[in-house]
């Protein structure tokens, strides 16, 4: 440690020791955002017409399919990481947050709510249970390995 005392001289130290907070603060800082969930029951859902409880879950729909493609960071993460390796500015662009994955599944949890809330009411309404974010997961990746193992079974 005397050896880097001796060569740099204060002002040097200084230099480096904002240059480390600096980009410590900017790394830091850019890895995501504070997740903002809706409540899955609220009050007056129960006393919510049966129009307005379909006009709720119609809107919560289209939110989730909005964000649902957004949800899934993995992709992109990977291609900015990689990317990073060899220039940092990637880096600062990484999303490690799982909030768009937390607001989906609060929007999923409000649409279910509603929808048992309709059909307490005797709503007539066609629209049915969303599964969860965990159960979609499960499900594709049943279907992959399915997909893949009838792959490997198919004659050349």
């Amino acid at each position: 440690m005397n050896f880097f005392r001796e060569k740099l001289p204060t002002s040097a130290h200084i230099l480096i020791a904002a240059f480390l907070f600096t980009s410590t603060i900017l790394i830091t800082s850019c890895a995501g955002r504070d997740p903002r969930p809706v409540d899955t029951s609220q009050a007056g859902d129960n006393e919510k017409s049966c129009a307005s409880l379909e006009s709720e879950m119609s809107n919560i729909e289209k939110d989730i399919l909005e964000r649902f493609p957004k949800s899934d960071k993995t992709g992109s993460n990977t291609g900015l990481g990689v990317a990073g390796v060899f220039l940092i500015v990637p880096w600062f662009f990484m999303d490690f947050s799982k909030a768009d994955e937390i607001e989906v599944s609060a929007l999923i949890q409000r649409h279910n709510h509603l929808l048992i809330v309709a059909k307490d009411k005797e709503c007539e309404t066609n629209r049915e249970r969303i599964p969860t974010l965990e159960e979609m997961k499960r499900k594709a990746k049943e279907e992959k390995a399915k997909d893949a193992s009838e792959q490997s079974n198919t004659p050349k």
